[in-house]
């Protein structure tokens, strides 16, 4: 079980905030809670150490936001030309256009928008994304994907080789079969974690820092939705430094997705997490032979 400190000496469990952060992905009812991306998200950031607790705000914040709070591990490319213009190079697009010189106008928004998903990938992703080529499918084999989208072959091959070292006894080939990074939650889980804490370049000393515009820069290549993207985090932060009991913080997660947690059985059974509650117990009286029943804390069914 790891525990994650912060600057300020205030720490966590993990094990604990995972199932109160992340359990709103769990709810959907995408994944079995075995195997889900809470589970394998916790399990991920083990692998790569402590962190602060600005850092994994801003890693689940961005995550949250990249992933559609768990529900797209699979990016939807579909863009307005406006966003393709304001994502690339005055020369990346002298080269679509030379691909496709049918946009290669005043105004190509009708004509970019009439692309299928797959072509617009293929046209957009195909000249930006790391390591693509323009001349195959590589935008649309190596689109987005994951808890934090990674993008391109080159990402997609540095990931892959990070799983065999990581997890040596595991068979991967995410190069071959990229969809396995949106399918399979360990993947999906992992993918994030390695972009974030190992690859993406100054996302974790942003992110110690408590600079989450920057963050929001090296995970989108934009600051077009930073405003959204800080709302989770300053909730997430606020969850993490205020801690407390960790029953009563995922009981309120719980609510806010219309799960009531009332009686203790079922929520110890799904979270592995002994949780006291008053019991029954006789006391004698001494003017009496009668006894009656109080309510004792601390003692009681777990």
């Amino acid at each position: 079980m790891s525990v994650y400190k912060s600057d300020d000496s205030k720490s966590l469990s993990f094990s604990l905030s995972q199932d109160s952060l992340l359990l709103q992905w769990e709810c959907r009812g995408r994944m079995t809670r075995g195997s889900g991306l809470a589970t394998e998200t916790g399990k991920a950031l083990d692998k790569v150490g402590g962190a602060s607790l600005n850092t994994i705000a801003a890693f689940l914040a961005n995550s949250k936001y990249e992933s559609g709070n768990g529900a797209k591990l699979t990016e939807t490319t579909i863009w307005k030309w406006g966003k393709v213009v304001a994502l690339t190079t005055e020369k990346s697009r002298a080269r679509i256009f030379a691909k496709y010189p049918q946009l290669n106008i005043a105004n190509p928004a009708s004509i970019w928008a009439a692309f299928t998903p797959k072509e617009q990938a293929n046209a957009f992703l195909g000249f930006t994304g790391a390591g693509n080529s323009p001349n195959n499918d590589d935008g649309w084999n190596y689109r987005g994907r994951g808890l934090i989208h990674i993008t391109g072959k080159s990402n997609y091959t540095a990931f892959n080789s990070w799983l065999k070292k990581t997890y040596p006894d595991r068979q991967f080939d995410v190069i071959t079969n990229p969809d396995s990074v949106a399918s399979d939650p360990f993947l999906a889980a992992n993918s994030g974690v390695w972009f974030a804490f190992v690859n993406a370049k100054g996302f974790l000393k942003a992110a110690e820092a408590g600079n989450f515009s920057n963050t929001v820069k090296i995970v989108s290549n934009s600051l077009d939705t930073v405003d959204n993207r800080r709302v989770n985090y300053d909730k997430i932060l606020k969850l993490l430094n205020e801690g407390g009991n960790p029953y009563d913080n995922i009981r309120s997660v719980l609510g806010k997705v219309g799960i009531k947690t009332l009686n203790s059985g079922p929520y110890q059974h799904a979270f592995q997490i002994p949780i006291l509650r008053p019991t029954t117990v006789p006391i004698a009286i001494a003017s009496s032979n009668s006894h009656q029943d109080v309510s004792s804390e601390g003692e009681g069914q777990k």
